[in-house]
């Protein structure tokens, strides 16, 4: 969404009805399970790793396409480290799945791969 929905529907409850609200991306999962819809918002990071996240690419390979964008300030071991525990998080949420059946990269073995729940494999 192009504004801070959250943001904008905590002023209506309190009351707090503005005019106007300046641009402010946020993006926002929705996950029907049952009867129950949970909405959660994610920040620019998790949005690109799950986008990227289609069964194809291993943790290893999925933390180095991101790298240039996220992981500038740590070394490359400790941005794997911290999209592993961004994958175990999403897992967590069931945004994400760990799929031992695909990963065949360039005819080699089987590769643990990341897959968003949402993939079509």
């Amino acid at each position: 969404f192009s504004h801070d929905l959250p943001a904008i529907v905590e002023d209506l409850k309190a009351g707090d009805i503005l005019e106007h609200y300046a641009p402010s991306p946020v993006w926002l999962i929705f996950l029907q399970q049952d009867e129950t819809l949970d909405v959660t918002e994610i920040n620019a990071f998790g949005r690109d790793l799950l986008a990227i996240c289609d069964g194809t690419r291993n943790l290893e390979q999925l933390a180095q396409q991101l790298y240039p964008d996220y992981g500038q300030a740590m070394t490359p071991s400790a941005f794997t480290e911290a999209c592993r525990e961004a994958a175990v998080e999403l897992g967590a949420m069931n945004f994400l799945v760990a799929d031992e059946t695909v990963g065949r990269h360039n005819g080699g073995e089987p590769a643990p791969s990341m897959c968003n729940a949402e993939s079509d494999r």
